[in-house]
């Protein structure tokens, strides 16, 4: 319960519409890009991928940023510091963490989420 009252903050209300900036424009991210533009969501797309990018761009009514999702200089052009929500959604851990590091430092007030892929060897993991 505790976490929904520190995300009430983000319920769409008439006057503010929710900003989210998804890094990763593969599958995940071009579907959950596609949902939130449905709904009427301020969304912007990060990729390093010019070619993903533009099958977003060509799909979906959101605006994209050619860039690491790792780099600051690029989250701060797709506008991190306005974002409600900042979602990091790319193939890479490592990228999606740093993601959330840089979404943290530069707009404490975003909500940072990182999709993590799941253990290659799940026995390393469970202890077994």
């Amino acid at each position: 319960m505790d976490d929904y009252n520190q995300c009430s903050h983000l319920s769409n209300s008439e006057d503010k519409t929710l900003k989210v900036v998804i890094v990763g424009a593969g599958e995940v991210g071009f579907h959950i890009a596609s949902r939130l533009a449905i709904e009427n969501r301020d969304v912007l797309v990060v990729d390093i991928d010019s070619k993903a990018l533009r099958r977003v761009s060509d799909h979906i009514d959101v605006k994209t940023v050619h860039g690491s999702g790792s780099s600051p200089v690029a989250l701060e052009e797709a506008g991190l510091t306005e974002a409600d929500i900042i979602l990091a959604l790319t193939n890479s851990d490592e990228i999606n963490l740093v993601a959330c590091l840089v979404a943290d430092i530069l707009s404490p007030r975003s909500v940072p989420l990182a999709a993590r892929r799941p253990p290659k060897c799940p026995a390393l993991y469970s202890g077994g």
